[in-house]
């Protein structure tokens, strides 16, 4: 059973010629929406809207406006909108997805979870301050530790909502989020720059603020790798300490060769 991927207050597949689309049209719809968004949206409810004229954006955020407009999405709404064209079984149509404020909020559960793994494995990488735990600050509810800034609140808030290629800064961490629409290992790397982690990374911009060649990097990195696909939801971190913070790395070790790792480590470390 398709569960929420990502929780979205409404989306509205927005066509002018035929019929509504069926449940299959739907799904496949939804597919090439992830496909293209890297967001998968399935298990969430799909409202067709047939419009007039000519098949434009300006009417689907129309639309969006009107539907706030009467109080069935919350403020904000067209800032939080993600809008693709997409062609199923040769009729085009506009896909406007307006998401929930944290619309990955399962991953609030999946990176505590995961910070306690890596802390328990003892990686030396884990002792910096971002991965600190703050036993005083931990959840009472779920007696877990709280970590530091990489566990705080505004971080992982930050990565619940963020879009992919998205970066937030805190004090010497900067965090950067992937998002993928598939679960599986080689679904993951097949669907990165070139099949490849470090291109991906390479893309985002990281290699080049940790490859400083003598300027000094004033804060680690991590990379958070949201991905679902509507039948799982997963995590993986790749962590990255610049040598003049005293270098060290976490690999996503799942998504990378081991010789890709190793060149890596020698590229940045």
């Amino acid at each position: 059973m398709a569960v929420p991927a990502a929780e979205a207050e409404g989306i509205f597949i927005v066509y002018v010629d035929g019929p509504d689309p069926d449940p299959e049209e739907g799904r496949q719809i939804m597919a090439e929406f992830a496909r293209q968004t890297k967001i998968c949206l399935a298990g969430n409810q799909l409202s067709p809207c047939r419009g007039d004229g000519d098949l434009t954006e300006s009417y689907a955020r129309y639309v969006v406006d009107m539907f706030e407009g009467q109080g069935k999405l919350s403020s904000g709404a067209a800032s939080r909108t993600v809008m693709r064209t997409v062609t199923v079984n040769g009729t085009q149509r506009i896909v406007a997805a307006v998401l929930a404020k944290e619309f990955n909020t399962w991953v609030r559960e999946l990176i505590p979870r995961h910070l306690e793994r890596l802390a328990k494995a003892g990686d030396p990488t884990t002792r910096r301050p971002a991965f600190r735990l703050r036993a005083k600050t931990g959840d009472p509810t779920t007696r877990r530790p709280a970590f530091g800034r990489l566990g705080s609140d505004p971080a992982v808030s930050f990565v619940a909502g963020a879009r992919d290629g998205q970066t937030f800064q805190l004090e010497g961490l900067q965090i950067t989020v992937s998002l993928f629409a598939e679960t599986d290992p080689q679904s993951i790397r097949a669907s990165m720059p070139g099949g490849s982690y470090t291109r991906l990374i390479t893309e985002l911009g990281i290699v080049d603020a940790l490859a400083t060649a003598g300027r000094p990097a004033d804060r680690d990195i991590a990379h958070w790798l949201v991905c679902a696909d509507g039948r799982q939801q997963i995590v993986h971190l790749g962590y990255f300490t610049p040598p003049n913070r005293g270098g060290g790395i976490i690999f996503p070790h799942d998504l990378m060769t081991p010789e890709e790792q190793q060149w890596l480590g020698r590229s940045i470390i």
